[in-house]
């Protein structure tokens, strides 16, 4: 079962969400932001950027959550809502699949 550390204000809603919409079993782990808005020891010692989400599949442990969908669709779901790799569309570029997962701080200043 897959274990989703979900810092408020973050990406890791969308992790929540392809979980319910795939009806997969999971355990959310809610890590509280601060009154300063920054993310707790406990997140911290998790991810030390303190991105979200950070998932724990057993001894696995992801990060970024496009990379996370993917792994999701590909491991537990025979592929569904995702492009397999065997497609020929695979690697076509599009703003809403780059061919490399961008983190969402990277994609916003590179604008």
């Amino acid at each position: 079962m897959l274990i989703i550390h979900h810092l408020g204000v973050s990406q890791s809603e969308r992790v929540v969400w392809l979980m319910e919409e795939l009806g997969l079993p999971y355990e959310i782990i809610w890590h509280r932001r601060g009154a300063d808005g920054l993310a707790p020891a406990s997140y911290l010692a998790l991810h030390p950027a303190a991105t979200a989400p950070v998932v724990q599949d057993g001894d696995r442990t992801l990060c970024e959550s496009a990379a996370i969908l993917e792994y999701v669709c590909h491991k537990y779901a025979g592929g569904r809502l995702t492009v397999s790799p065997a497609q020929p569309n695979f690697y076509r570029r599009s703003p809403r699949r780059p061919i490399l997962p961008v983190p969402n701080s990277r994609a916003l200043t590179s604008w």
